[in-house]
């Protein structure tokens, strides 16, 4: 079933109640029509293994999708593996985001909210070099990165010059992420700028708890590393369990609900 909410383009948290009424794997996923590629958001609930129903979506259950922004009306397709009758929608319901406290330089300011609003047209725009409100920021967006040595396309999303501050990215990639994958991506660069850093994991953390810090999903958050991170890669995989702690770890120290998603 497919249907649009007028979301205003709102800050704003989606309350999505929904009884099952045999066990299933659940598919969420929210977009804007208006604009290509543009998906907010786009997550599972339950996998089949072993038969084993308390792995699978069922019962009523209240999902809560935190949405720092938003389009003007968000398509919402919900999906199961059993049949169509199966699911019933038994409340909808939208509240403030729950924002939580952070002291932005200037210069920050104006990083985030270009990140916001390049992450949310970057489906629909062509390759060419986009500026912040106030010029500080320049991403030049590209086709496919390529290896400045070889000519060789490049695995990564996007690259930042630390000395100039410009960010490549490849929109070959940006296409199939989420608006909220696409910001995390963002932020990840524009920290080896900010803090002049070489370190993958510094930047990681930075990114993470900014991005926590505007009320991007935590599994959104956590998308932007395992699904676009290559697999069988030792280096990376402990990378990427060193973000989901620091995320959990993040919670802890915040005292935030496990039950935001």
């Amino acid at each position: 079933m497919t249907f649009e909410l007028p979301t205003g383009e709102m800050a704003m948290e989606l309350h999505l109640t929904l009884s099952a009424k045999l066990p299933c794997v659940l598919s969420l996923i929210g977009f804007d029509t208006s604009m290509k590629n543009t998906v907010y958001f786009n997550r599972g609930y339950g996998y089949r293994i072993n038969n084993d129903p308390s792995k699978l979506f069922t019962g009523q259950k209240t999902l809560v999708v935190p949405m720092p922004i938003s389009p003007k009306v968000l398509s919402l397709r919900i999906k199961n593996d059993v049949s169509y009758n199966n699911l019933e929608i038994i409340k909808i319901d939208s509240k403030p985001l729950q924002k939580r406290e952070m002291w932005l330089r200037p210069e920050e300011a104006d990083f985030i909210t270009f990140a916001l609003q390049f992450s949310k047209e970057a489906g629909s725009i062509t390759p060419d070099t986009y500026l912040s409100d106030y010029e500080n920021y320049i991403v030049k967006y590209m086709p496919v990165l390529k290896n400045k040595d070889t000519g060789e396309a490049v695995t990564t999303p996007a690259r930042v010059n630390r000395r100039t501050g410009i960010i490549e990215v490849a929109r070959d990639k940006f296409l199939k992420y989420t608006v909220f994958m696409r910001i995390i991506v963002l932020l990840h660069e524009f920290f080896h700028w900010d803090l002049d850093t070489r370190s993958e994991q510094v930047a990681d953390f930075n990114a993470i708890c900014r991005a926590l810090d505007l009320g991007i999903p935590e599994t959104e958050i956590m998308y932007a590393f395992t699904r676009v991170f290559p697999k069988d890669n030792k280096a990376l995989e402990h990378r990427e369990k060193a973000n989901i702690s620091f995320i959990n770890n993040y919670r802890l120290m915040k005292g935030v609900s496990n039950g935001k998603v």
